[in-house]
């Protein structure tokens, strides 16, 4: 899972003095309930396509844009 950082959280994730232990409590401290996301485009799998509407909110589709009635 890739790891989210702040922009404060990232100097000290790149900070060459930071000890192991500062850099294990990043990884933990992940705030998970902050995220939040929603269906998108299947068309932004297209790499010939690059619009920003690929990002807008849509309805949950599978990877061949058929609808969906789950997320």
């Amino acid at each position: 899972m890739p790891v989210i950082f702040t922009k404060e959280e990232e100097t000290i994730w790149l900070n060459k003095e930071s000890t192991e232990e500062t850099l294990f409590e990043l990884l933990q401290n992940t705030n998970f309930d902050t995220l939040s996301y929603y269906s998108v485009a299947p068309a932004i799998n297209d790499i010939d396509k690059n619009v920003p509407s690929l990002i807008n909110p849509t309805a949950p589709a599978d990877q061949h844009g058929n609808y969906s009635l789950f997320d």
